[in-house]
């Protein structure tokens, strides 16, 4: 059988209680369309016949909805009126069960006429009854788009509710059986009658055991209204099992799930010799394999869905959906009080391998191209669905799951250590530091994100880059989410002139990475003086301030400056005139202590790569003043090594060596550890003139800036 119109899904996402072994379970891709069609109904049926009856959920499940994984490979343009048949049963099944025994029975009757009339009538339409202007819509909906097998269908379900309704007594459960396979509508002419009789038993046994507690409160109700002296019977195999055997309810439901596991096992092993059956045809086999389905999709629907399950509801979507369909459920029968409202011939034969389906044949994909324009089908007729502004909040994991993973990556919290330290000088309340330092981890967060995907990274912490995961779309909105969530914290510290500066540094971080990326990308070597004022742009930054001390790296700009300007707003202290200066030069630090570790850290190493600049193509501190000093050749030598690096979109080894020599020749790695030196000392200087601004000294501080050396291992 080759599958069109539906996907596999994952064994892992359900427990199937070991009751369909062997048989997966298919969902269709079309899933939104049977919406369509059951919703549509809804709609039709309180036009036509009245109110639903009372706390009806039909086949809506919150994952699955029963035609989408019990008749998977649906035509996709059928899918809509399969659904609507479907619901239409469902429905007048609980309005059935809802009455009376006497009034059930005339129920069904009625149906039966209005079924025996639409076979007949040539005008469909204008039937009395509501049931019958729906059954009309129907068979004049299928008509078109198949005329052979919408008469077929509707004279099968004539013969299905045709059957004597009184017969609720059964000796055996085998008995039962005969009666519900018969009572199912399994019409198929002879071989796959019999080829099927397991799939569709396991399936109404399955259904018995989900819809028990459904039945067993019905059961009750109709005992209540029953004034005759005999006791009503429930059609259910449990209960019949529980009579037959004078055993209770789990040992009934034992039973029962012990003998759908051996109809489940004889039907894997007809499917399995199906290709074999060279006297069945293609449609017939098709047929069988397709039963399968049947009894997958109907246990994994009826394990979640509200229908059977009190304890479980729809989702947000559809519980909107139901909103848009009319007025709350209303029975006349009896009060709710556990849930709120919410022309050919017709005789030929499919098991005869020598004769094939005629032109009709559902496999025919010209058919709907033949037929014209369906004239029911169409999601548009929920219009109230689509005007309604009362849908559910979309869940947020989507947008959360990468940001969430890179944030839970190993970490030694130093960014909120580095707050603290400023905080001995600014004494900013506990509940201020807290907004504080989730929103400069939001921006830290997306900073790591965004940075990775730029520079091509695949690791993080030594482990998996979240874009390698989450791919580089998914993971670039995660990262947007988080500047727009951190830009929401800051408007909650209500201070607006500072909030205007942040955003300018948020501006600044973005310009400045710019041009980091344009450099690399176009081979660009800047002057000194533009690396400067690039790193002042988007190195300055808390990120590299506190992440630095960890080993890490990141390409957003300004944060250390936000977080400065947001404590400084929110300190009850005096200003503090040399923290900003304080601020921009520590950024400095930060980054060429990062550019010179990169290529020197055997730590680094293991959490980045050998060598990430090189490989992105970056031109660091060490590379800027290689490229300013290193002679002609040395210098051509260096932009072709980048020039293949950028065809290649790496670096080799060997490549990665060679440059290493070039700037260790050119002194590049001494030129680097003594601008460290030189500016470390100017930050221990400009620490002390803080502390005495404050009148205290910061041992927090010092501790940080003790780490700082590049001869003292990380903390």
């Amino acid at each position: 059988m080759k599958y069109q119109y539906s996907h596999l899904i994952d064994p892992s996402s359900y427990d199937n209680q070991c009751l369909c072994n062997d048989i997966p379970l298919r969902c269709h891709r079309n899933s939104d369309i049977e919406e369509s069609g059951l919703m549509r109904l809804r709609n039709d049926w309180q036009k036509h016949i009245g109110p639903l009856p009372l706390s009806t959920y039909g086949g809506q499940g919150p994952q699955y909805n029963f035609t989408a994984v019990t008749i998977p490979e649906c035509l996709t343009e059928r899918l809509e009126i399969v659904a609507y048949v479907m619901e239409f049963a469902f429905l007048h099944d609980d309005l059935v069960d809802q009455a009376e025994a006497s009034e059930g029975l005339g129920l069904f009757e009625k149906m039966m006429k209005d079924i025996k009339a639409g076979v007949q009538s040539s005008d469909r339409r204008q039937s009395s009854s509501g049931e019958g202007r729906i059954l009309g819509n129907i068979l004049e909906e299928m008509m078109a788009v198949d005329s052979l097998r919408a008469k077929q269908f509707l004279e099968y379900w004539r013969r299905g509710v045709s059957l004597p309704r009184d017969q609720t007594r059964f000796e055996s459960l085998d008995d039962y059986l005969d009666f519900r396979l018969v009572d199912s509508g399994a019409f198929e002419i002879d071989e796959c009658s019999r080829l099927t009789r397991p799939a569709w038993a396991a399936a109404f046994l399955t259904n018995d055991v989900q819809s028990w507690e459904k039945e067993c409160e019905e059961y009750k109700n109709q005992t209540k209204l029953n004034h005759t002296a005999d006791t009503p019977h429930m059609v259910n195999g449990v209960w019949i099992l529980m009579r037959q055997y004078s055993i209770g309810v789990q040992e009934a439901i034992d039973r029962v799930h012990q003998k759908v596991k051996v109809f489940v096992a004889e039907f894997v092993d007809t499917v399995s010799t199906l290709d074999g059956r060279k006297d069945l045809s293609e449609d017939s086999r098709s047929f069988v394999e397709a039963a399968q389905y049947m009894v997958s999709g109907n246990l994994i629907w009826g394990m979640s869905s509200p229908r059977y399950r009190s304890d479980r509801t729809l989702n947000g979507l559809q519980m909107a959906g139901l909103k848009c369909t009319g007025p709350p459920h209303v029975s006349p029968v009896m009060k709710d009080t556990k849930h709120p409202p919410t022309p050919p011939d017709e005789d030929v034969k499919v098991v005869d391998g020598s004769k094939e389906i005629d032109d009709n044949d559902h496999n025919n994909t010209q058919v709907a191209s033949q037929i014209g324009p369906r004239p029911i089908v169409s999601v548009m007729r929920n219009l109230a669905l689509f005007i309604t502004q009362d849908h559910p909040t979309l869940p947020s994991l989507p947008i959360s799951a990468p940001a969430s993973y890179t944030s839970a990556l190993p970490s030694k919290n130093i960014r909120d250590k580095a707050a603290d330290a400023l905080n001995i000088w600014l004494n900013v309340p506990p509940a201020d530091l807290s907004n504080i330092k989730r929103i400069v981890n939001m921006l830290h967060n997306a900073s790591l994100m965004f940075d990775d995907i730029e520079d091509g990274s695949t690791l993080r912490r030594g482990s998996p880059a979240a874009h390698t995961i989450f791919g580089i779309a998914q993971t670039m909105n995660s990262a947007g989410w988080q500047v727009v969530e951190a830009i929401v914290e800051m408007q909650k510290l209500k201070d607006d002139s500072t909030f205007e500066i942040c955003l300018k540094e948020l501006s600044n971080m973005y310009t400045g990475q710019g041009h980091d990326i344009s450099w690399s990308t176009n081979i660009v070597c800047p002057t000194l003086g533009e690396y400067l004022k690039m790193v002042d742009y988007s190195k300055s930054s808390s990120v590299d301030f506190i992440l630095n001390l960890s080993n890490e790296r990141t390409e957003t700009g300004g944060l250390f400056r936000i977080l400065t300007l947001l404590m400084l707003a929110q300190s009850p202290t005096p200003r503090r005139t040399g923290l900003m200066a304080l601020a921009s030069l520590m950024g400095r630090y930060f980054q060429v202590r990062d550019d010179y570790m990169n290529l020197s850290s055997g730590d680094y190493t293991k959490k980045k790569g050998f060598c990430e600049d090189l490989e992105e193509g970056k031109f660091s501190l060490l590379m800027v003043h290689t490229m300013q000093v290193a002679p002609e050749a040395d210098k051509m030598l260096l932009q072709n090594l980048l020039a293949q690096r950028r065809a290649a979109g790496k670096m080799s080894m060997a490549q990665k060596h060679l440059v290493l020599e070039i700037m260790k020749k050119m002194g590049s790695m001494e030129y680097a550890a003594k601008v460290l030196e030189a500016m470390l000392a100017e930050v221990r200087k400009m620490v002390e003139g803080v502390d005495k601004e404050c009148g205290m000294e910061n041992e927090m501080m010092r501790s940080l800036l003790g780490s700082l050396d590049v001869e003292a291992p990380l903390p």
